[in-house]
């Protein structure tokens, strides 16, 4: 039963993504990453609607927020390529992306001095993580910073699971999974993908989950910044200008380094966390 819904929930839309990436990944630019950006949330909002159905209209706050939240990244790659003006748009794209998510609770958000500190560290911590991937291609392989990603979406599957969201956990996995398929066709075929299609889903989508945690699930927000470690590590990899002349060996290092504090976090987690059923 759970090897079935894995297979029709997260493998089959990784799949899906994948070859959409692979057949459009010879378009010009910036049609490419504007499709591959709507083909990246197209396989989210699917893996969404089999976990949960389809949204209602108009959008509500909460988990079911989260397929508009990924429509409203894939029009990130609109705007013009510009550094700057997409450096200055990353911030608003994560503050509309919260607001969607926790509209509802805005009156009780803005009345707590504490709930609004931690949402603004949270927005300064997925902005830091995007600016960390768009700074990485300087020496990265493009393997890597997906690879880092993955990282990333796989210990928050396993955190909201300890933290008693099975289906924060189960949205979080089928993006691991999708990511570990970009992963694959990243290293066989650079340039296919699109870096800046892929980037806002990585860390500016995830912010966004982070938030979703914090409000919903209460989770400490110490814990929701751990899951940064993966992203740290690349400014730490950009500021020693290592770089290994193998695609793999470059992310199989970078994978090492985040995996190691990771896994101690989400065990220290696991040993206070209730049963899993």
């Amino acid at each position: 039963m759970l090897i079935e819904m894995f297979l029709k929930t997260a493998a089959a839309p990784a799949v899906a993504v994948a070859l959409l990436f692979f057949f459009f990944g010879k378009a010009p630019e910036p049609w490419r990453s504007r499709i591959q950006g709507i083909i990246l949330a197209g396989g989210f909002i699917l893996s969404a609607c089999l976990l949960s159905g389809i949204p209602a209209w108009p959008p509500e706050s909460g988990v079911a927020s989260l397929i508009w939240v990924a429509i409203w990244f894939a029009l990130y790659s609109w705007i013009p390529a510009n550094a700057i003006a997409r450096y200055l748009f990353r911030g608003t794209w994560i503050i509309v992306g919260i607001a969607m998510v926790v509209w509802q609770l805005r009156v009780e958000i803005l009345n707590s001095q504490m709930q609004c500190r931690n949402i603004l560290a949270l927005v300064c911590v997925g902005w830091g993580m995007w600016s960390a991937l768009e700074r990485s291609v300087r020496l990265s392989h493009a393997l890597t910073p997906i690879a880092m990603g993955m990282v990333t979406f796989t210990a928050a599957s396993i955190l909201f699971l300890f933290k008693g969201s099975l289906l924060m956990s189960q949205m979080l996995t089928s993006l691991a999974v999708i990511t570990g398929g970009l992963a694959v066709l990243a290293w066989l075929f650079p340039k296919r993908v699109s870096l800046h299609s892929v980037f806002p889903f990585l860390s500016g989508f995830m912010a966004i989950f982070l938030v979703t945690g914090y409000v919903f699930l209460e989770i400490d927000p110490w814990l929701l910044v751990s899951l940064a470690i993966p992203f740290l590590a690349l400014l730490a990899k950009d500021l020693f200008s290592w770089a290994s002349k193998s695609a793999l060996t470059d992310a199989f290092v970078m994978l090492i380094i985040a995996a190691i504090p990771m896994g101690y976090v989400l065990y220290k987690v696991s040993l206070t966390s209730g049963p899993l059923y």
